[in-house]
């Protein structure tokens, strides 16, 4: 299973919510909080819109259990397994100003990304990838400088083509 998600701290946007797609479901967790982690852990490859280049290995609990909210106030646990429990917790350290690369041993090195023709990834979806440095103060220094995805500016306008002779 893969799957993409996205917390609004990684565009700029000072919320506590997640948003998680994988190829069979999407959630949605307002106020995510992880409140137990299962001592059994594995490590995998993971990678991040903010370092779309590159990927890591990453130790994370093999179950995680979430509290959240509905939008009507009202509080729940979910509990997320494997690959799920890794996407969502991946997006939950976005909240604290966390990056996968905070969670490497430091015996490991960051690889680079898979090409996004063989990627089972959103690129592969066909959506495209883009990484906006906008993650406020509660983010760490490290969190922002790591960020190299700059934002682009209007594009110029065009010019108007001359036709013929002068």
């Amino acid at each position: 299973m893969t799957g993409t998600g996205l917390a609004p701290p990684q565009i700029g946007i000072d919320r506590a919510a997640i948003a998680v797609r994988t190829p069979d479901r999407a959630l949605a967790l307002l106020n995510p909080r992880v409140v137990e982690e299962s001592t059994r852990t594995d490590k995998l490859y993971e990678s991040c819109l903010s370092f779309f280049d590159v990927r890591g290995m990453v130790p994370r609990p093999l179950t995680i259990q979430v509290e959240h909210q509905d939008p009507d106030g009202g509080y729940y646990v979910a509990t997320f397994g494997r690959r799920l429990a890794r996407l969502v917790a991946h997006e939950i350290d976005h909240l604290r100003g966390t990056l996968y690369t905070d969670r490497m041993r430091p015996s490991s090195l960051p690889a680079p990304a898979i090409p996004a023709a063989t990627a089972p990834s959103a690129i592969a979806d066909g959506i495209r990838r883009v990484g906006v440095c906008g993650h406020g103060q509660q983010a760490s220094p490290r969190y922002r400088a790591g960020c190299r995805v700059r934002r682009r500016s209007a594009p110029a306008p065009r010019r108007p083509r001359r036709s013929g002779r002068s």
